[in-house]
């Protein structure tokens, strides 16, 4: 009697089943996750403005009326990120994340006694932004 060795070729395609539908699966959750990281660095490039302005309010007790008054520059070396403002509390970051979906943020400074709380707006793209900006 001679022994079997091996798998049968219903076995093999029965993995290979297996790893295309795991794949067919993995494959778009994986590229909603590179857009939503790419979106979340358009709102990360606010954090050093965020905190200029909070340095400012401690030191004068008011928010800047331009960058320049409040001794920062908007970065927008990232490669997502097309434009940026500052204008009286109110920081704009638009950018583009791919071909199809552009993304813009308003984070608005409110006040609260001593206390500066930022309030995010989503102008373009809600659905990639980070969950503090919806």
């Amino acid at each position: 009697m001679k022994t079997q060795k091996g798998f049968t070729l219903i076995e093999l395609m029965i993995v290979v089943a297996i790893i295309g539908i795991l794949s067919a699966v993995a494959l778009p959750a994986y590229q909603d996750y590179i857009k939503r990281s790419k979106a979340a660095e358009v709102v990360g490039m606010a954090d050093m403005p965020k905190s200029m302005i909070g340095e400012y309010f401690n030191v004068t007790e008011s928010l800047p009326s331009t960058a320049t008054v409040g001794g920062f520059e908007l970065d927008t070396s990232s490669q997502y990120v097309s434009a940026a403002s500052y204008a009286s509390g109110v920081i704009t970051i638009s950018g583009t994340i791919d071909s199809a979906n552009d993304v813009g943020v308003e984070l608005s400074a409110t006040i609260d006694g001593r206390i500066i709380e930022w309030v995010c707006n989503a102008t373009l793209g809600t659905q990639m932004l980070p969950a503090s900006c919806r």
